[in-house]
């Protein structure tokens, strides 16, 4: 990817993006960081990153806001579109989960109830202190400066989840550079069928087994199926800070226990991601209870 844009953002994020008359102001959670994969979709092999979204409860639907991605490796290379796309989907596969729980569908159903909304417009932002990431630019009110798609989900009797786009509301809104339009770049069909394909290509890692999760004290990462000579695991808090790292070398059979202490750390959701050179080959969330 070539990045265009260096200095000082010319957005900042905003308290209440995507306002609806239906929705009370300044109803969006905090943000929450999850980290994605962007290759979900047979681009960018091997990129990842954060993506950081907000929720609400809006007029009997689950909204799910996009305030921004980033990369973890700003040589990586990877089209824009391919990362919302990918990033969002593995945000629906990985974690629905932590996403409003009243959406969250029983096991043999379906709801039709969610909302992605992302905006118009994001500019990538690119300063020498963080990793490169694109961010919403502030735009007009209520609705006019977001696109929205509604989805299906589904979950079967083994827990695995699929979704379908099911309708959608776009805009025409004219980006001003440096921002640019992304409105057309969410996943709009299940992408099990490429993320099965893809496991095929990733051999690095097959599983991690956290245990115990609840974790408390401290918690083992025990990760099979390793062909790297040497992995990192770090933990990161639901606003994406790294909050506690550690290092690991596979035995003779290519599995690697990688140890946290957790034990100052707040009770709560982490997210951990097992990273090779840098390269991120597992990534998972566990709770932490004190």
């Amino acid at each position: 990817m070539v990045l265009a844009i260096a200095g000082t953002p010319t957005t900042i994020a905003q308290t209440n993006p995507c306002p609806d008359p239906n929705c009370p102001d300044n109803s969006w959670s905090a943000v929450s960081v999850f980290p994605v994969r962007f290759d979900l979709y047979g681009h960018c092999n091997g990129c990842t990153g954060k993506i950081y979204v907000r929720t609400r409860n809006c007029d009997g639907s689950c909204d799910i806001y996009v305030e921004k991605i980033d990369m973890d490796n700003p040589n990586c290379t990877c089209a824009p579109g391919d990362m919302f796309k990918s990033a969002i989907a593995d945000l629906f596969l990985r974690y629905w989960q932590q996403l409003p729980s009243n959406c969250q569908p029983s096991k043999g159903e379906c709801v039709t109830n969610w909302r992605l909304l992302i905006g118009g417009c994001y500019e990538l932002i690119n300063i020498l202190t963080k990793p490169p990431y694109y961010q919403h630019c502030p735009g007009a009110p209520f609705l006019a400066d977001c696109c929205i798609a509604e989805y299906r989900f589904c979950r079967d009797g083994n827990d695995n989840v699929t979704f379908e786009q099911i309708g959608s509301t776009g805009t025409t809104t004219t980006c001003t550079p440096p921002c640019e339009s992304f409105c057309g770049y969410i996943p709009f069909y299940d992408p099990i069928a490429a993320k099965r394909a893809l496991s095929q290509s990733l051999p690095e890692s097959s599983g991690v087994t956290v245990i115990p999760n609840p974790a408390s004290g401290k918690t083992r990462l025990r990760c099979t199926a390793v062909e790297a000579p040497e992995v990192t695991a770090e933990i990161i808090d639901l606003q994406g800070g790294v909050v506690a790292t550690t290092k690991g070398t596979p035995n003779a059979d290519r599995t690697v226990e990688l140890e946290i202490n957790v034990a100052k750390l707040p009770a709560g959701t982490y997210h951990y991601r097992i990273v090779a050179e840098t390269t991120a080959i597992a990534t998972g969330s566990f709770t932490v209870v004190q």
